[in-house]
């Protein structure tokens, strides 16, 4: 009789978890832990904690529930009833969640160094455009002035030619000149546009 005994107790724990209700259907339906990770896309060592009931060996304990779903599915046993097991089993609730990956932190436009690298761009950014327009500057023809300090053949000539008394002459000359060198100037400007 203390065999059966022990048995029964070894049968019924105190406290029963859903990963001794998963165990059990597992072997009743023939599966060995191995099949059941096969199937189950999931590592032995997820499937043995799960029936130990030691969820907080699961390095993702947010996907504990979804484990037990799909386990008891995959052994025919009511998900409801393992979930209920399951939030007995931890009544403080469900486990952390903590992180499981290495993704690192997104970067923000509040970081130091996302603000440096903006400034370093934007002063970068000035220095060629300055560049640019200093070449630029250095390179267009030097513009003739309307008050020209030499003066043409024309105004030459009419000087030596001219008489003293008839300003008016030099004058009308002058302003000939001018007029020509304003439409080469022009006739230039618009050629070059």
């Amino acid at each position: 009789m203390n065999q059966q005994e022990a048995q029964q107790g070894e049968q019924l724990p105190p406290k029963q978890g859903p990963g001794d209700v998963l165990q059990t259907a597992r072997i009743s339906v023939g599966l060995t832990l191995e099949e059941v990770a096969r199937k189950m896309h999931l590592s032995v060592g997820i499937l043995s904690s799960l029936e130990e009931n030691k969820f907080e060996d699961i390095t993702a304990p947010i996907f504990v529930k979804g484990y037990l779903r799909a386990y008891s599915r995959l052994v025919q046993v009511n998900e409801d009833d393992v979930i209920e097991q399951y939030s007995r089993f931890y009544m403080d609730g469900d486990p952390p969640i903590t992180s499981t990956s290495n993704t690192p932190a997104e970067i923000n436009a509040n970081d130091s160094t996302v603000k440096w690298v903006t400034y370093l761009v934007i002063i970068g950014l000035i220095a060629l455009l300055s560049t640019w327009w200093w070449n630029r500057y250095q390179q267009e023809p030097e513009k003739m002035s309307l008050e020209s300090e030499s003066q043409t053949p024309a105004e030459v000539i009419a000087l030596d030619s001219a008489p003293e008394s008839s300003s008016t002459t030099i004058d009308l000359v002058a302003l000939d000149a001018e007029k020509d060198s304003l439409q080469l100037e022009i006739k230039t400007a618009v050629d070059s546009i």
